[in-house]
């Protein structure tokens, strides 16, 4: 961890540091179920072939997703080492430490988020499992997760 890192924002860059490791397993782990078997033979083929193809739809759509959060999260991470982590892009106001315990990748207030939503141009959403459960990179599943979602810790 780069030692110019303000003492305030240790713990979050060392959960964004988490869940980035936690995202490039998933992304690989999808990708890779996107990239495996064709069916073995012409009648499995038929029978198998829309759900095969549905699977490997899904799996490849999801790490999309992942890189869409890994991008986030590198930028956040980029910002905490450049002094600017905790700023609303759009209102240079501090963003809650609220929020940013349960959305530790954000650039915007939750204010600033919501116009951007009625505008069209909303931030990208995703969710995930909390910190502890994020130690284990390779063996959590957020679809089993029964954490809430961020936008339900995130009220001010």
């Amino acid at each position: 961890m780069p030692s110019m890192i303000d003492p305030k924002w240790r713990q979050s860059y060392e959960q964004l540091l988490q869940t980035r490791a936690y995202i490039l397993d998933r992304a690989q782990s999808m990708k890779e179920q996107g990239a495996e078997t064709q069916p073995k033979d012409r009648q499995q083929a038929d029978a198998e072939s829309a759900t095969t193809v549905n699977h490997r739809d899904f799996a490849l759509a999801q790490a999309s997703s992942y890189h869409e959060l890994l991008r986030e999260i590198n930028h956040a991470l980029r910002r905490v080492e450049e002094g600017r982590y905790g700023i609303c892009e759009i209102t240079g106001m501090p963003i809650p430490i609220k929020r940013l315990k349960a959305i530790s990748w954000t650039r915007f207030s939750k204010e600033a988020e919501q116009k951007l939503d009625t505008r069209g141009r909303s931030s990208v959403h995703f969710e995930l499992p909390r910190a502890e459960r994020l130690k284990g990179a390779g063996s959590t599943d957020p679809s089993s997760s029964t954490d809430p979602a961020p936008e339900e810790m995130e009220e001010e």
